[in-house]
């Protein structure tokens, strides 16, 4: 599936990667920034073939350094943040409310700005 697509969601941790995969999205996490980080190179390796990007932030610290490490590397042009608040906290959130069409319109858009 992930070989197929052209589009990925990249989020922090395996359950919203397997919450997303369940619902049809392809989906890759990354452990933090840290760990973006300790293997960008590996990284951008893989996400270099996705069209792209659209990375689920979280109302928090580890949240915004992580947009702007993506934003610092080298396929910061594929990259689309898409922020999540106090009521959506993260993907599990979004899926656990049944609000799946506010995904599926996110994977639609191009532009999307910080709430």
């Amino acid at each position: 599936f992930i070989l197929k697509s052209e589009k990925v969601w990249l989020v922090e941790g395996e359950s919203d990667v397997q919450v997303l995969s369940s619902h049809g999205f392809c989906a890759l996490g990354v452990a933090g920034v840290g760990m973006f980080k300790a293997h960008q190179a590996e990284y951008e390796s893989v996400l270099g073939r996705f069209n792209k990007i659209f990375l689920a932030v979280e109302p928090d610290q580890g949240g915004t350094k992580l947009v702007e490490a993506l934003m610092a590397s080298n396929v910061k042009e594929k990259v689309e943040p898409v922020y999540f608040n106090a009521e959506y906290k993260d993907v599990r959130t979004i899926t656990s409310m049944a609000d799946i069409p506010l995904l599926e319109n996110c994977w639609s858009f191009e532009n999307r700005t910080n709430p």
